[in-house]
């Protein structure tokens, strides 16, 4: 799985993926469906003699770009380095085991596994389609081992809010500055505002609403005053904090200026009171000995399209780390 490259557009590594894992379920007790949203394909797959599973395993193929040998893989120790380890193939490749595992000691298990190939992008495409088609028939309980770390139990995750704001100046000669508004310190002005209404986090533990500027934006030349700069804002806001509360303040901080919604996900919150993450926790504690931790994760995955239709959802991985290092 690792070998193959399967960033954002590659739509030859994702033909590849999606039919390796293919390969691996066989015809006699699995149905296969294909589909695709976007130009984005995905592969359902269940047994044959269920409709529809109570069980579901969901996981992304598609990975964050990397330099040519960070799709190499490498062992060291007890340890692989590759693009898309620990997120998500690793975790993808312990579910696709899972299930055959689980189909050879059960054959009447219900469940089934979801692949798709845009959570990098948002998820929309691909989990986020899937689950709007299939409303009705919605699994009990979903796996997506793309969160938190060393096996704790994650609970919350963070909203995505992020944003474009076109700051406004006027234009003129860098060598005759009184007679431009310059664009970049108006940003800046702002930015200064939004820092002090959202100051940095200590920690991960540390479970606040968060902003970081990503990117500034200009298209004059070095010796002209920029009239226009845009300001990117990626946002990861706590399931209290509401987007439309973050964006009047963000507007107040940027006074007449307009600001663009690129990207929007929302906060994601389970509980562990729900009867079947209670039988996932007793599992667990027969086989370590004891329960995990529990987590908050400042990061979001396709988990939230489930949480949405209220539908618990076990997020928990191994240890790992540089996920889009």
């Amino acid at each position: 799985l690792t070998k193959i490259k399967t960033t954002s557009e590659d739509q030859v590594g994702f033909k590849k993926t999606l039919t390796l894992a293919d390969n691996l379920f066989p015809t006699s007790f699995f149905k296969k469906e294909f589909f695709q949203s976007q130009n984005k394909p995905g592969l359902f797959i269940k047994p044959k003699h269920i409709k529809y599973p109570e069980i579901l395993f969901v996981g992304h193929i598609d990975v964050v770009p990397a330099k040519p040998h960070q799709f190499k893989p490498r062992k060291l120790g007890d340890k692989l380095f590759v693009r898309g380890a620990f997120d998500m193939k690793g975790p993808l490749a312990a579910m696709i085991m899972a299930l055959l595992e689980s189909q050879k000691q059960y054959p009447n298990i219900s469940a089934g596994i979801l692949f798709t190939s845009d959570e990098e992008n948002g998820g929309l495409a691909g989990v986020g389609t899937w689950v709007k088609k299939n409303k009705n028939h919605l699994p009990k309980i979903v796996f997506v081992p793309d969160g938190g770390n060393s096996l704790h139990l994650v609970t919350e995750e963070k909203g995505v809010l992020t944003l474009d704001v076109i700051v406004k100046g006027n234009s003129a000669h860098a060598a005759r500055p009184w007679e431009g508004i310059n664009a970049i310190e108006k940003a800046v002005e702002g930015i200064q505002l939004i820092k002090n209404k959202f100051p940095p986090l200590n920690n991960k533990t540390d479970w606040r609403t968060s902003m970081v500027i990503t990117k500034l934006q200009t298209e004059n030349v070095g010796n002209q005053i920029p009239d226009k700069v845009t300001v990117h804002l990626n946002i990861r806001y706590i399931k209290k904090d509401s987007p439309k509360l973050i964006l009047d303040a963000i507007q107040k901080c940027f006074p007449n200026q307009k600001i663009k919604i690129i990207k929007e996900a929302e906060a994601l919150s389970i509980s562990i009171d729900s009867e079947l993450v209670q039988l996932f926790l007793q599992s667990y504690k027969e086989l370590l000995g004891h329960l995990p931790k529990i987590e908050k994760y400042s990061s979001c995955c396709d988990a939230r399209f489930f949480s949405s239709h209220n539908i618990p959802a076990i997020i928990m991985r191994p240890e790992g780390n540089g996920s889009h290092g």
